[in-house]
């Protein structure tokens, strides 16, 4: 089933072929014929099936008795024998009226068999032949495509009260809550981008109506949307609409400054916890895997941002080439717990086996598009094209092209074919077939001329004798949507729910309730924190002001830090023998700018005498003539582990954190170590950086022991303000 990947089964088929016949002399064929899956009632459904429409032509195989499925007596319950395994072909009248498409009729008829059939219907487990109640955990629902369906199946099963579970590896990128968030994103990046504006404005995040939007348009004629929303937002004629949009243009402004500073997955979660959308997507059907797409998302966009690419353009850039070229995450399932129905599609169910399943919505209609193609391309018959006749302005398709479309007609019908007999014989138990109803269709006579699955079965059950049938055929008229308060199911779920509970279960139940995290405190443990947070802790607990980001935000860089990361780039660089005249100074400066080294902004942070009063001390005199022994090591990374009780006596003892930093310089002198740190801070007395600092140095005298087996006997600040060295 795998010709779309240029799979070629006519490859085994040959083989199969030449062995069955003795072409190859002494090869021989083994048949495994008997099958240890599926109990008599599927097998005899598939083969009264592709026994009729399966043949060399069209399918790649004759249908015989040597490829029929023999059953291999594995079950031995009463079950198997029983009336309640028989397959089921079962066929839903519409909506006369067209109010709610074939899919809603379809997955409500299923949801309701689904519920007749829960707590009934035995299972046998063929391995011990053990026999228990059919559960929700026991179904599976295939399909042949999850694009176009998963929402419709969600939004009825979650009315109908039955928790439903998706294995989907696409339509991520196209669901509704990730494509909510993905055009705000691309209009915070760029807004003036009609299609995405115009989509959140009309979407949850805008909440403009049609009328509104007639409105805002009217303002700029046949400029750009963002031009019409600015004019609309500075009229007052509607105070109403002008002041909404005065509020989307706030909002929107206010993330395209954050978006600038922020990384992507921190801005995608203000923007979730800024309008509640967590909960409004969590209160839709489906609600719980819509919500772990959200958390999917952030983690997307965290994971992007450890690579090389940054910024909110490149990301959006990345998941444009993944919609490009069909590349997708795959959606995450919901929550329904380990009780609930799964819903697959077909190719993603090869290889597995399930007691009760649904094959459905076989009305759904081939994909013939391809054959339709300008050019054609086929392995023996070479490149199919229309001829054009210039001159008499017609287009006509080549006798080439002809035979090469009917061959990948013909082609894919038996992909479908073999799609289909994987689908039905992934049941143990129960297999049930359903389709929407179809009176006005014409009959297909030949296996290459199906359009969708269904028509397969169809003609299957024309070409058999009635009463040669081995499974169930019925037609369930349309039946509108009725809550199941009404109907009372709910009711009645409860209470078979309530009846089987026993006071065991209810013991266990309430254990689990009851049940208390033992490592709780550590869920807040960091795995990593850097020195000056460790530093920001030890000043609060001194009772040190510090200065804080009241919003909680990444921190902007004021003019202070942007001035004391210039002076360190500048210390890192700076030869420590050089002239500490100001002239020498300068050009030393503006070489670093020459060289990318520093910005002409951060060199104006910069003052001569920074550089000047460093030369001329003491430390640096030590450090120069320590670098010319080659005893100087500057800008040193380190990680250490310490116990989290060290970072904060809330957390336990046991746990470690990952301490890391930077040691702006250490230097041995006589046997002794001597560690340098370099501060810009503009105080007025030594005591204020001892305060400051002092929990920060004796961090970096234990990364020394720690990783260089050393013992420092001297830690020293320089203070550029104060132009001096302190010794701690």
């Amino acid at each position: 089933i795998y010709s779309f990947r240029d799979a070629c089964p006519e490859l085994f088929m040959d083989k199969y072929e030449r062995y069955r016949t003795g072409e190859d002399g002494s090869s021989r064929l083994i048949t495994l014929s008997k099958n240890f899956r599926s109990s008599t009632a599927v097998t005899g459904m598939v083969n009264t099936v592709f026994s009729e429409i399966m043949s060399i032509k069209c399918g790649g195989a004759l249908y015989d008795d040597s490829q029929s499925l023999h059953y291999g007596g594995m079950y031995k319950s009463d079950a198997a024998s029983a009336d309640d395994w028989h397959g089921e072909y079962i066929r839903v009248e519409s909506d006369p009226d067209g109010e709610e498409d074939e899919i809603t009729c379809e997955a409500r008829m299923i949801a309701s068999r689904i519920r007749e059939l829960v707590g009934v219907l035995d299972i046998e487990n063929r391995k011990d032949n053990t026999v228990r109640k059919c559960a929700y955990k026991d179904i599976v629902i295939l399909i042949r495509s999850l694009k176009s369906m998963s929402d419709t199946f969600a939004e009825v099963f979650a009315k109908e009260g039955i928790p439903l579970v998706f294995d989907s590896r696409s339509g991520y990128l196209l669901s509704y809550e990730i494509g909510e968030i993905m055009n705000l994103l691309t209009i915070i990046d760029n807004p003036r981008q009609d299609i995405p504006l115009a989509g959140v404005m009309m979407g949850y995040f805008g909440g403009f109506s049609a009328t509104d939007m007639v409105y805002v348009r009217s303002h700029a004629g046949e400029g750009e949307l963002y031009d019409s929303l600015r004019a609309a937002a500075e009229d007052q004629a509607d105070d109403r609409v002008s002041a909404k949009c005065r509020a989307f243009m706030e909002m929107l402004e206010g993330y395209r400054k954050r978006s600038a500073y922020t990384p992507i997955h921190e801005l995608i979660s203000v923007i979730i916890s800024d309008h509640g959308y967590a909960d409004h997507v969590r209160a839709m059907a489906d609600g719980e895997r819509r919500e772990g797409n959200l958390r999917l998302l952030k983690k997307r966009a965290a994971d992007y941002e450890k690579t090389s690419f940054h910024g909110l353009f490149k990301f959006l850039r990345y998941i444009e080439n993944m919609k490009k070229y069909e590349i997708d995450f795959g959606e995450a399932q919901g929550t329904g717990g380990t009780d609930a129905v799964r819903i697959m599609s077909i190719h993603h169910s090869k290889g597995l086996e399930f007691p009760v399943v649904f094959v459905s919505t076989l009305k759904h209609g081939m994909n013939l598009t391809d054959a339709r193609d300008t050019f054609l391309f086929d392995d023996e018959l070479g490149v199919g094209m229309d001829l054009i006749v210039r001159e008499r302005n017609l287009k006509i398709r080549t006798l080439i092209k002809k035979i090469m479309a009917a061959k990948q007609i013909n082609a894919v019908v038996s992909e479908e074919m073999r799609v289909l007999y994987v689908a039905m014989t992934r049941a143990e138990n129960k297999l049930i077939l359903t389709t929407a109803k179809d009176d006005g269709k014409t009959p297909k006579t030949e296996p290459q001329e199906a359009g969708a699955l269904a028509d397969f079965i169809d003609m299957a059950i024309r070409k058999k004798e009635a009463e040669s049938l081995c499974f169930d055929i019925s037609e369930i008229p349309y039946q509108a949507e009725e809550s199941r308060e009404e109907t009372g199911e709910a009711d009645d779920d409860m209470s078979r729910i309530m009846d089987s509970i026993d006071d065991s279960v209810t013991a266990g139940i309430i254990e689990n309730i009851s049940y208390v995290y033992p490592y709780e405190k550590s869920l807040n443990v960091p795995q990593k924190v850097s020195v000056s947070y460790i530093k920001h802790e030890a000043m609060e607990e001194k009772g040190v002001s510090i200065a804080s980001d009241p919003r909680g935000d990444r921190v902007i860089p004021t003019a202070g830090a942007l001035r004391g990361t210039a002076v360190h780039t500048a210390f890192e660089n700076l030869p420590l023998g050089m002239s500490a005249e100001e002239e020498d100074i300068r050009g030393f400066l503006d070489g670093l700018v020459t060289a990318g080294k520093l910005s002409p902004t951060e060199r104006g942070y910069i003052r001569e005498r920074d550089i000047s009063g460093f030369l001329r001390s003491d430390i640096c005199r030590r450090m120069a003539e320590a670098d010319a022994r080659g005893e100087l090591f500057r800008e040193q990374p380190f990680i250490i582990s310490v116990s989290a009780y060290e970072i904060d006596r809330t957390y336990p003892k046991e746990d470690r954190v990952m301490v890391q930093g930077i040691i702006d310089a250490f230097f041995t002198e006589n046997g002794r170590v001597v560690v340098v740190d370099y501060k810009t801070d503009r105080v007025e007395s030594e005591q204020v950086l001892t305060d400051r600092y002092q929990e920060q140095l004796n961090y970096y005298e234990r990364a020394l022991r720690q990783l260089m087996d050393i013992s420092l006997s001297e830690k020293v600040i320089y203070s550029v303000s104060l132009e001096k060295e302190i010794v701690l």
